[in-house]
């Protein structure tokens, strides 16, 4: 990401601003990767254990080599309800039960957010024999079964991952640049800072991890990341046809208004995508369209929409049709 900070701001301020920008672009980056390995697409990101729990079926691109893929949405995401105190943290160590482990010597980790973590502080509270108060909970330690707790704001209040980290394989592709540059907003008296980091990863053993929810709730499997504006072409087509007619103007990805005229009552129409991952939906007027297969056309003009959608970045194509009528 980047941001546009006016000069004279970073001239008057009492503190080292730049250095601090930068050092808040760097913690930023950090909290993305942390995001992306619980919740991660696998698309441009890594892959978060979670949304690989939540898979109910193969991915087409997972490898005939990698370990034998299983569906785990139902055995390794579990909801716990109605449980308080004692109760409560019997069935969070009976959900280790879920989680199989031959290949990690190293401690469990519970993933949870602020909220959630001062629950169980107060769920493990009691009496001692001088009746002070205290806890049976280290403040990042879970009871009984051990294991360092981290807290991460984008978890939803009562979810707790949990699991074994290092059965969680993440690639460094390159590493993070931190840098601010006065040439990009010259004209403006703007210094421009910038944050890159590109990482990839994945659970190679995804039954090592479990997710359960102790508020009685379904269990988040999914959450929001922003767009990836940076790279709009993944949400681009590389050609467009109907039938053998032609477009006017001549098809260009970066033109997203056409117009044609027909005498045909149906015509192909074919939509290829700049990103063969991208989602592209065809409309005629209201009615869907199947990429690859006839539009029907009413006499007159016909509205189609073509809509490619790509890691939360959509563009539209819209053609008008006009049809002539058809002579006795």
């Amino acid at each position: 990401g980047f941001f546009a900070v006016c000069n004279a701001i970073l001239e008057d301020s009492d503190v080292e601003l730049m250095s601090t920008l930068l050092d808040t672009i760097g913690k930023a980056i950090g909290k993305a990767i942390d995001k992306a390995i619980v919740y991660g697409k696998g698309i441009k990101m890594p892959l978060g254990f979670i949304t690989r729990l939540a898979q109910q079926e193969k991915p087409s691109d997972y490898a005939d080599t990698e370990r034998e893929w299983k569906d785990l949405h139902t055995s390794n995401i579990i909801t716990i309800t109605g449980k308080t105190g004692l109760e409560l943290f019997k069935e969070i160590v009976k959900a280790l039960k879920v989680i199989k482990n031959d290949y990690s010597t190293d401690g469990l980790v519970w993933v949870m957010n602020q909220n959630t973590h001062i629950d169980l502080l107060v769920e493990a509270m009691g009496a001692n024999m001088n009746a002070a108060i205290v806890s049976g909970m280290t403040q990042n330690t879970m009871p009984v079964v051990g294991g360092t707790i981290e807290e991460l704001e984008f978890m939803a209040d009562g979810d707790i991952a949990f699991g074994y980290c290092n059965l969680y394989l993440l690639v460094q592709r390159h590493g993070t640049q931190l840098g601010q540059s006065e040439h990009v907003r010259f004209l403006e008296d703007q210094t421009v800072f910038k944050g890159t980091a590109r990482y990839d990863g994945k659970p190679v053993i995804a039954e090592g991890f479990g997710l359960m929810n102790i508020s009685g709730k379904t269990p988040t499997t999914e959450v929001l990341f922003s767009p990836d504006k940076a790279n709009p072409q993944d949400a681009q087509l590389t050609s467009l046809t109907i039938g053998s007619l032609n477009l006017f103007p001549k098809f260009d990805a970066n033109t997203y208004e056409y117009m044609l005229n027909t005498k045909d009552a149906t015509n192909k129409i074919t939509a290829t995508p700049s990103n063969k991952k991208a989602e592209v939906t065809i409309k005629n007027g209201e009615t869907p369209v199947t990429n690859g297969q006839n539009a029907t056309w009413v006499d007159g003009e016909n509205k189609l929409t073509v809509e490619v959608e790509f890691m939360g970045v959509t563009q539209v194509y819209t053609v008008t049709v006009n049809k002539a009528a058809a002579t006795a």
